[in-house]
């Protein structure tokens, strides 16, 4: 007797468990257009297909042809009303968790974006970052006599890929880490002003792109960061969280730019002289150089 009770009771154990793995599979199944017209043909009412579509969830095919294969297989319109519906639901989830492509509010993957503008339609480009290697100008054990010994960031090949013919380039700056506060200790970037927009100088027979990223001098000591003629100051805006307009406060030159990480220096003026990476775009337009004092004449 024992034995009956206890096999009785395995097998209601057994049939409770299959009954919960069914109806955890039902709950996950994705209801389409075959499975529709499956349970229509199955003579299950209106109102228990459209109670089904309601609970589940749905990928249906309601283009024209979709439809026309639905009246092929006799699906009510009511049916076909309530698959419109639930397709229509899907599309409005999904535009609000995407957000609008076009808004610069909209949360996208940490980095640097150029922005443009075509036919109206806002264009968001990441930069991807381009790692520099260093080369050494000049000879260190001479900088105590007056030579000085120049670090400089090379970057190849001599044009960057991404390029814009803005002359004053509109950017945006997405971070992750989207506080800061004087507890912090990492040295994670969470503003623009932590970077550094600079100027490469270009060398086309060598097929390169350098930007001096520190000096040694006796009588100047170690300066560490881009030459003073070769940053281009730019100013920011925080639109939202984490997220910052960035533009250069004046048209920039044509030729091959980059923003660097500067850690936590003001205005981001120091940058490390090791290897690292670049955010580096081209300006396509019109370059100048910087006009040459006049000769004094003796009368």
């Amino acid at each position: 007797m024992k034995r009956h009770t206890h096999w009785i009771t395995a097998s209601l154990i057994a049939f409770g468990l299959t009954v919960a793995m069914l109806d955890t599979q039902a709950a996950e199944e994705t209801l389409d257009n075959d499975k529709v017209i499956e349970l229509v043909k199955l003579g299950l009412g209106e109102s228990l297909v459209i109670d089904k579509i309601k609970a589940s969830p749905c990928e249906f095919d309601v283009s024209i042809a979709g439809i026309k294969a639905l009246k092929s297989a006799n699906v009510p319109d009511n049916v076909i009303s309530a698959m419109l519906g639930a397709s229509k639901s899907t599309a409005v989830r999904q535009d609000e968790v995407a957000g609008d492509p076009n808004d610069p509010k909209t949360p996208r993957d940490a980095g640097i974006y150029l922005y443009e503008e075509a036919d109206g339609k806002a264009k968001f480009t990441k930069i991807e970052p381009a790692v520099y290697t260093q080369q050494k100008s000049g000879v260190a054990i001479f900088a105590q006599y007056g030579q000085t010994a120049k670090q400089r960031a090379v970057l190849r090949p001599a044009s960057a890929t991404l390029r814009t013919a803005n002359p004053r380039p509109v950017f945006y700056f997405y971070f992750e880490n989207t506080k800061s506060g004087l507890g912090e200790t990492a040295n994670v970037a969470t503003s623009p002003n932590e970077f550094v927009l600079a100027q490469f100088e270009t060398k086309d027979k060598d097929n390169i792109r350098s930007l001096v990223v520190g000096q040694v001098n006796a009588y100047s000591g170690t300066q560490m960061g881009p030459e003073d003629k070769a940053v281009r100051p730019f100013d920011f805006e925080r639109i939202a969280p984490g997220i910052f307009k960035v533009t250069p406060r004046q048209d920039l030159a044509g030729g091959e730019y980059g923003f660097f990480y500067g850690g936590n220096a003001v205005a981001g003026v120091y940058m490390t002289t090791a290897g690292g990476k670049v955010f580096d775009f081209g300006v396509d337009g019109a370059s100048f150089s910087e006009p040459s004092p006049k000769k004094k004449t003796r009368k």
